[in-house]
């Protein structure tokens, strides 16, 4: 009997040997097995296709989207609830409570059926009859599964997301179509659980369509019901249709920032986040002390627990001093306290076992004026950061926890302890219910995307506190209640009659304090990484997912450090000085960024991690309605220039919400009330036209997590904590023009290092070539011993400024002073070492160490790349950092013919202008302001003809033909790689043709009283602030117009350049009906010869602006809802020109033998 499959229509007969099914087959088979029992048993209709080859299914519409997620998935009816772990209708304090019909539709009976993609619910009405067809259908979506091998798949299933791995030597053009693993995430907004699971899945499919390649979800508004159990169903909703369309879908942990859970709520368990705080009161003796334990004066309300009692001599007890409430060290410099209190060291004892049952003090104070210390572990009360704007929300809107993240709010639940195991494990288990577990799993196994943890602003019991910073007017320490006696096991000694000196208010009259707190700092750091990160991130890898997280903030910690720990370390444009387009190429604030993300990425490069993604586009300053591609190309390029491998843009927010002090409610709900931007929806005219600056940023990740990156050297200098306010450090000025790349590194993390091998650090990763000591006044022991193992091993090493004299930590300072003054004894004695006195001596002692850079440059630049090793070739990526257009040769490390892969379209040109010699290939490089290039090279390609040097604009291959080309005549010359010297003479060009006239204008307007199109001549092309009709409009217009190009434009030996001059918007360009200039913003003409023909040819020009003039529109027409944008200044808009048409002329010198 002939059947047909239910996904191609090919008919075959059981079992079909033959019939080879494709991806669409099994899906279509799975679908079908998913629709609800009382559907009429037919297969889905498709269109008629020819026998044996699949198709893609006819694009879905929003619409019916919609009723296909209606009828396939009721709200509360299709989603199972959660297993009988769950804490279901009845939740644990913290958490919201169900809404009702969620609860009432819960009741619904539920069947889980397995098919070949995981677990799937529908409802059933009762027993049935056993169906031999949906048994035999069963089978079947599994054989076919295994099978699987005949077609081309258009839309991948999520667990197949990473498909294969690309190699950008051999395949450079590999990138045209950008794999799904590679493409940029967004970052979603969800305001509540109240959320429609047919809007998600609407919103979903529209990042989809923008060319994203997955979403990081992330609440706002009202943390409580994070993990609630309409949360959980609408997680499910995007988790199940993600999968279907091939979407990543990231979670944030927790709702906000930090991590936070109801599991730690309780304040006696020592399981949120702890501050240490200390009393004090001073005591004469000789006396007997029978007592309180003193406890510190802000402590009203709060819970503690004692954690050490200890007492001290002053060093002058004559002048004990005040303590300073201000922890300098906080601002992450080495600046000593003003004002400490000087401790006698060898009267600095522990009396915690001197503390009765009843609390009481028993202390026979000997003779003299001593400090009676009690220190208290105590919840800092810190409830989930979230974002300073939902305090006003709150404030107006009953059903919203009123909870000012900083001190501490009322109903969120508390931040989760970062540096005790204990704390993250409750929490854990408390996600594993809620949000992971049960039918969750095999749904997030399928997905394998990441787990996020955003911005760590930890902050302390005081008032007076900014998370952002960590800088408090308050003497707290962060702690944990195995603090003491991890410090015990990693430094080796007893803390607890010595932790006066972790407050930077208490010193020795030597300043050896500062050396206790920094053991103190690297513990803190260790315990964030063995009892966070790394649980994390294991917990995570049952459920096939991956962690990353933003390491910094957290006051005194090595960013380097904590990103290396890390499994995928995260940045952020925000907290790196970032504002896009607002800081142009080669403005003073670049350099901060790039030192910024060099903590960051140069973390990664020690771990190996090569997904290293950065928060981007989060533009401060009233900025909403007004992001362009400009800004985030811009953000995007210094962050790939300087390592970052994948793009996260902020973001897209739930559409179908408001907060009360949002009085506008078009064009959808706002999460940052324009204090950030962008919220991004379906509304917005740009979001049709993301799909090739996607493209631009997926490629650009793809390049950069292609092979091992090369670094010439790392530096250990200043503090790697994050100091936003700070420039870059000399160093960087003289390195970076010479044509050097480096990373930051911190102590600890090169005490961590292996041996060197082949004259290089970690050989198999970045693969150093020297290590530079940047004015380090310490050095740990074992720090100054691996600099002193890697000179011997062939690695130079530069101190910059006198050599370190003194150790870091406090357990035997002699000792350690004296390993480190014995590591740089031997360390002179090297050839491959040199002490320099100002950094601008560093670039030629490198040279005359035989560190080369790797980027030869032959006058200083500004040009910033990024360098990756394939073991079949070299991978570049290079970015100007400069206001002014680079012309010039620049060497680059690698073998073999070079090819300039294009990242707007992934096109691949092989370059004919280049000279290799002594694994150094030369090239001519042209890049504009702001101008990036990729280069690939490789070694095994074949040799060809072509062209050492030229006057000419551009040489190039065709076929198999080399040419020279050029946009004004005359005669050019050329050496070409067989020695020869060739003359060609270019002819006489018209001048370039601007198209001008005739223009028609056909603009898609949006506004909150709905869409319209505004048709008209355009005589002269104008902004739309000047065209009558749009003055306040936004929206996308189309342009259109004819263009006469001569006929001798087009003969052998000429062709066509297209520059569209000035556009205010993201742009599309077509000539008669083909895709003609890529880039979603203006750049340097682009060929479009292969499009036109002799005579009139059509243009098309397709401009999508922002939001912002109209919001401004509406304010200026009287709606004051829009008063927030009184102050704001409109955008230029449309198509502004002049558009021109640019002739050239070409002519071959060589053919290839």
């Amino acid at each position: 009997m002939e059947r047909r499959c239910y996904g191609c229509c090919s008919p075959w007969r059981f079992p079909a040997p033959s019939h080879r099914a494709g991806p669409c087959c099994v899906r279509s088979s799975r679908a079908w097995l998913r629709r609800r029992p009382e559907a009429p048993r037919k297969p889905p209709a498709v269109p008629t296709i020819t026998r044996g080859a699949c198709r893609r299914p006819a694009q879905k519409t929003g619409e019916s989207r919609r009723r296909e997620m209606s009828a396939r998935q009721p709200r509360g009816a299709a989603l199972a609830p959660p297993n009988a772990s769950m804490p279901g209708a009845a939740r644990a304090p913290g958490y919201a409570q169900s809404r009702p019909e969620q609860v009432s539709a819960g009741k619904a009976r539920f069947s889980a059926r397995t098919t070949g993609s995981g677990f799937v619910a529908a409802p059933f009405a009762g027993r049935r009859s056993f169906d031999f067809r949906t048994a035999f259908l069963a089978i079947l979506s599994l054989v076919l599964g295994l099978a699987l091998s005949g077609c081309q798949r258009s839309e991948p299933v999520s667990g197949e997301r990473s498909g294969a791995e690309i190699d950008l030597v051999a395949q450079p053009e590999a990138l045209v179509d950008v794999p799904q693993k590679y493409r940029p995430k967004f970052r979603w907004w969800w305001p509540t659980d109240e959320v429609e699971h047919d809007e998600l899945v609407e919103e979903l499919h529209a990042a989809k369509d923008a060319g994203f390649g997955g979403v990081e979800l992330s609440m706002t508004r009202n943390p409580v019901q994070w993990g609630s159990t309409a949360y959980r169903h609408a997680v499910k909703a995007v988790l199940t249709e993600a999968n279907e369309i091939g979407m990543g879908v990231d979670i944030t942990l927790g709702p906000a920032w930090p991590i936070s859970s109801a599991a730690v709520n309780d304040e006696t368990k020592g399981l949120s986040s702890q501050d240490l705080v200390y009393g004090y009161i001073d005591v004469i003796g000789p006396m007997i002390y029978s007592g309180a334990i003193p406890e510190p004066s802000d402590n009203i309300f709060l819970f503690k627990r004692l954690a050490s009692v200890s007492a001290a001599q002053f060093a002058n007890p004559l002048d004990p001093g005040i303590p300073n409430p201000v922890n300098l060290e906080n601002l992450g410099t080495d600046l000593p306290n003003p004002l400490p209190v000087n401790l006698a060291e060898a009267s600095m004892i522990d009396l915690s076992d001197k503390v009765g049952a009843d609390g009481k003090l028993q202390w026979t104070v000997p003779a003299g004026r001593w400090r009676l210390f009690g220190f208290w572990s105590r919840p800092t009360v810190q409830r989930t950061h979230g974002d300073i704007i939902s305090l006003i929300p709150a404030l107006l809107q009953a059903n919203l926890p009123f909870d000012p993240g900083d001190i501490g709010g009322l109903q969120g639940n508390m931040v989760v302890d970062h540096f005790g195991r204990a704390g993250i494990d409750a929490t854990l288990d408390d996600f594993d219910q809620r949000v992971f577990g049960g039918d969750m799993t095999p749904l997030w196994k399928k997905n394998g995307g990441f787990v996020f943890e955003d911005s760590l602003e930890l902050s302390h019991t005081q008032p007076i506190s900014i998370g952002f910073l960590d800088i408090c007017v308050c003497s707290a320490r962060f702690w944990t209640p195995e603090f003491i006696a991890e410090f015990q096991k990693r430094r080796g000694y007893d803390l607890r009659p010595l932790l006066p000196l972790v407050f930077a208010a208490y010193d020795l009259p030597g300043g050896d304090g500062a050396r206790l707190r920094r053991d103190y700092y690297n513990t803190l750091s260790e315990l964030f990484i063995d009892n966070h990160l790394k649980p994390i991130a294991d917990w995570a890898g049952r459920y096939g997912l991956r962690s990353r997280t933003q390491a910094y903030h957290i006051v005194g910690q090595e960013v380097t450090r904590a990103s290396a720990g890390a499994q995928h370390p995260d940045g952020e444009s925000l907290a790196f000085g970032d504002s896009g387009a607002k800081i142009p190429p080669g403005a003073a604030d670049t350099e901060k960024i790039f030192g910024e993300y060099r903590k960051i990425v140069s973390g990664a490069h020690i771990s190996g991690a090569k997904e290293l993604s950065l928060e981007a586009g989060a533009i401060t300053g009233g900025n909403g309605y007004n992001a362009t591609a400009a800004d985030y190309k811009i953000i995007a390029d210094r962050a790939f220039a300087a390592g970052i491998t994948t793009m996260v843009v902020q973001g897209i927010a739930y559409r179908k919400y408001q907060d009360a002090y949002q009085l506008f409610s078009w064009p959808g709900w706002d999460a940052w009330i324009t204090v950030f931007s962008e919220s991004w929806n379906q509304v917005f005219p740009q979001m049709k036209k993301w799909p090739t600056l996607a493209g631009y940023l997926g490629r650009g990740n793809a390049v950069l997590q292609q092979g091992q990156p090369a670094v010439d050297l790392t530096v250990l200098g200043r503090p790697t904590v994050l100091i936003p306010l700070t420039a870059g450090t000399p160093v960087d000025g003289f390195l970076q023009p010479q044509g050097y790349s480096w990373d930051s590194i911190d102590d600890q993390s090169l005490a961590g290092l292996p041996d060197a091998a082949a004259g290089r650090v970690l050989p198999e990763g970045p693969a150093y070539k020297a290590v530079v000591v940047d004015r380090v006044k310490s050095i740990s022991g074992v720090a100054a011993q691996r600099l002193l193992s890697f000179a011997r091993a062939g690695v130079p090493v530069v101190v910059i400024g006198a050599v370190p004299a003194a150790g870091m930590g406090y357990k035997d300072v002699a000792a350690e002073d004296a390993q480190v003054a014995q590591a740089f004894e031997g360390l002179a004695a090297l050839d491959r070492f040199s002490r320099i006195d100002d950094p601008a001596q560093l670039p030629e002692t490198l040279r005359a160490l035989g560190v080369m850079p790797a980027l030869r440059v032959p006058e200083p630049t500004h040009l910033v790349a990024q360098h990756r090793r394939l073991p079949n070739g070299d991978l570049w990526f290079v970015y100007n950092n400069s206001a002014d257009t680079v012309d010039t040769p620049v060497g680059f490390s690698g073998r073999g013919r070079p090819t300039r892969i294009d990242l707007w379209t992934g096109a691949a040109e092989a370059l004919a202008e280049y000279r290799e010699e002594d694994g150094v290939v030369t090239l001519p490089l042209r890049l504009p302001p702001g101008g990036t290039m990729v280069l690939s090279f490789n070694p095994r390609a074949a040799k060809r003809l072509h062209v050492f040097s030229t006057d000419a604009a551009l040489a190039r291959f065709e076929g198999g033909t080399l040419r020279l080309r050029d946009t004004s005549s005359g005669e050019r010359k050329a050496t070409l790689s067989d020695g020869r010297e060739v003359r060609v003479t270019l002819p006489d060009l018209p001048p370039p043709l601007q198209v001008t006239g005739n223009w028609q204008l056909v603009a898609h307007t949006v506004s909150p009283a709905g869409d319209d199109t505004v048709s008209m001549p355009l005589p002269a092309l104008k902004d739309w602030r000047n065209i009558p009709g749009l003055t306040n409009s936004a929206g996308t217009g189309i342009y259109t117009t004819e263009v006469d190009v001569p006929a001798d434009w087009l003969t052998a030996g000429r062709g066509v350049l297209l520059d569209p001059g000035t556009v205010g918007g993201m742009m599309e360009v077509f000539i008669n009906g083909q895709p003609a200039y890529t880039p979603t913003l203006p750049e340097p003409p682009r060929p479009i010869t292969a499009l036109l023909h002799p005579g009139i040819n059509d243009i098309r020009v397709e401009v999508a602006t922002t939001l912002l003039n109209r919001m401004i529109g509406q304010l200026k027409e009287g709606d004051l809802r829009y008063a927030l944008f009184a102050a704001r200044t409109a955008q230029p808009y449309g198509l502004i020109g002049p558009v021109r048409l640019i002739p050239y002329a070409e002519a071959q010198i060589g053919e290839q033998r």
